[in-house]
């Protein structure tokens, strides 16, 4: 049998519950939104699944609020990246990079942007060496 406690507010206003296990006497610290989302869905949530605040406001644990995200999803929307789109040199082929990465390449002299590091390394290849 499982005991639940809580909701409790942390300092940051985010909410925990505590999921206590009688049986094997096992105490797990969950977070609020995370447990609501297993409730609804009627499973135990993937450890590459997190769960998200569609508004950003982290306070608000409405099942309508709550989105489920991969780890990938979750970052790549909480740093609201630039995404730089091109056609590389080498084989033609259009694919997008982040714009931080392709301006970091240019402060560092480096050659590009490229499809990948196939196309980076033809592109060496044909270069001709200064002397």
């Amino acid at each position: 049998m499982k005991n639940i406690y809580g909701p409790y507010k942390r300092k940051d206003g985010r909410s925990h519950v505590i999921i206590y296990d009688t049986e094997s006497k096992v105490r797990i610290t969950q977070s609020y939104p995370r447990y609501l989302m297993e409730i609804y869905l009627n499973r135990k949530l993937e450890d590459w699944e997190e769960v998200d605040h569609i508004n950003e406001d982290h306070t608000d644990n409405r099942i309508e609020n709550l989105q489920l995200l991969t780890k990938i999803q979750n970052i790549l929307k909480s740093k609201e990246l630039e995404i730089y789109q091109f056609m590389c040199p080498i084989c033609n082929n259009w694919t997008e990079k982040p714009a931080h990465k392709v301006r970091h390449n240019r402060k560092q002299g480096k050659a590009g942007p490229f499809y990948g590091r196939s196309c980076a390394r033809k592109y060496q290849l044909n270069v001709p060496v200064a002397k």
